[in-house]
């Protein structure tokens, strides 16, 4: 769970970087699904649907976050990026509950 925890610290300086004055972090669990989300939602200056349709790159913190969730949960985690150029950016991460 710590690194879960550095993974979200991650986001969220991402969202700082891009000028953010509020984060938002959600978890949500889904008893019946067996999985957890948490979203990241930021109201920084918002990513352009040009080059969010070229992320995660490779070494841009999303990419190194989605790396590190692969290593660890195989290919069960999933990390969707939704922006709004000029308003916010959202992050989810999706995880099981279990994993073995």
């Amino acid at each position: 769970m710590q690194e879960l925890s550095l993974h979200i610290m991650d986001i969220a300086e991402n969202g700082i970087a891009a000028g953010a004055t509020l984060i938002e972090i959600t978890l949500t669990e889904d008893i019946k699904a067996n999985w957890f989300r948490i979203q990241i939602r930021d109201n920084g200056r918002g990513i352009s649907p040009q080059r969010l349709k070229m992320l995660p790159v490779r070494g841009h913190a999303l990419s190194n976050v989605m790396e590190r969730l692969k290593l660890h949960y195989k290919n069960h985690a999933q990390l969707t990026l939704n922006s709004v150029q000029d308003q916010e950016t959202t992050v989810t991460i999706e995880l099981p509950k279990e994993f073995r």
